[in-house]
């Protein structure tokens, strides 16, 4: 779940005036999709998909971070 912080850095890092690969970020973002559940939880590691249950519960912090930082980026839905 450290992914949307350094995301969120390297967006930092980029307005900053720094180069920043955008391949990177979109490999990020689109991990951080594959890391939400259908209930909208946030897995802690790995692809959602594979899980079965729904884990919001312990996933509440994840979900604020994750989500803020795909709605930053237009890609929450």
């Amino acid at each position: 779940f450290m992914t949307s912080p350094a995301i969120q850095a390297l967006w930092r890092a980029k307005a900053a005036g720094y180069t920043v690969d955008e391949q990177i970020i979109d490999r990020a973002l689109a991990y951080l999709e594959r890391s939400r559940a259908a209930s909208g939880s946030i897995v802690y590691s790995g692809d959602a998909s594979a899980r079965a249950r729904d884990l919001s519960p312990g996933a509440v912090g994840r979900m604020v971070v994750v989500e803020g930082t795909l709605a930053q980026a237009g890609r929450n839905n």
